[in-house]
């Protein structure tokens, strides 16, 4: 009998040891990139916890094995076999979403191009955003195109003299202005 409980108590610390152990080994595990994490069955809910806390619940499966040594945690069996499986097929759903998302996003930017080169035509009630110029007049400044721009406040007067010349019916007084 004395056997019996010295065997338990003695599992039992063992338990407790593999426990912390087992946390620590996964603070180092979880930062190596593992995805599959085997643990003891006493530890699982202890680790799912410890990784949902960090935020990376979605990153990685525990899958709960007997109590190993901390050299043999990380266990491949049939179900991490087919954990690594189903992340694989998840991996590719996953592209497949994002090349229809990116297809959406393609057809939506030509739909709105579309809007834009001619928007009434989509909605009758949009208002422009610019102003619309008046109708051009013949020999104004709106119809000829400009010489240079001016940079300073004397090429800006000099620019003004030759449009009033131009205006008036002067074009050879604009090659005598400076």
């Amino acid at each position: 009998m004395g056997t019996v409980s010295e065997s338990a108590s003695t599992a039992r610390a063992r338990s407790r040891l593999c426990s912390r152990t087992e946390i620590q080994f996964w603070a180092q595990v979880l930062t190596d990139a593992e995805r599959t994490i085997c643990c003891s069955h006493e530890n699982e809910s202890r680790i799912k916890c410890w990784i949902a806390a960090r935020g990376l619940s979605g990153r990685y499966k525990v899958i709960a094995t007997p109590v190993v040594p901390d050299s043999e945690l990380i266990v491949v069996d049939e179900r991490a076999i087919d954990a690594a499986m189903s992340e694989a097929l998840h991996r590719e759903q996953r592209e497949a979403e994002l090349r229809q998302a990116a297809a959406r996003a393609a057809r939506a930017r030509h739909v709105f191009g579309a809007q834009l080169i001619a928007p009434r035509a989509r909605n009758p009630h949009h208002r422009p955003l610019t102003h619309r110029l008046p109708p051009a007049i013949e020999g104004s400044e709106l119809t000829e195109p400009a010489a240079t721009i001016p940079t300073s406040p004397a090429e800006e007067l000099a620019q003004r003299a030759r449009d009033r010349h131009l205006r008036l019916g002067h074009p050879s007084s604009s090659s005598r202005l400076p």
